[in-house]
């Protein structure tokens, strides 16, 4: 799937995107939300990094989801 495809499936849905790619990050700040995404602004990095830094942040995450006036959240390693 391409990355409209995906934006565009989930917009459909009560989702929201996480991903590392830049060009999600600049679909939310050009189409603005639904859906919210959560950039993660991590570089090269295991998969083990990825799920610690989300489990660390699960907090943020839930504000930024409740939040109706957020489209974008970016996590960064600590």
């Amino acid at each position: 799937m391409d990355d409209t495809m995906i934006w565009d499936f989930v917009k459909s849905g009560d989702y929201m995107i996480t991903s590392k790619d830049w060009d999600f990050h600049q679909l939310s700040l050009l189409r603005g939300f639904p859906p919210k995404v959560i950039y993660l602004d991590i570089g090269n990095c295991s998969t083990q990094e990825i799920v610690n830094l989300l489990r660390d942040k699960v907090s943020d995450i839930q504000t930024f989801y409740d939040n109706p006036l957020e489209s974008l959240l970016i996590l960064n390693k600590p």
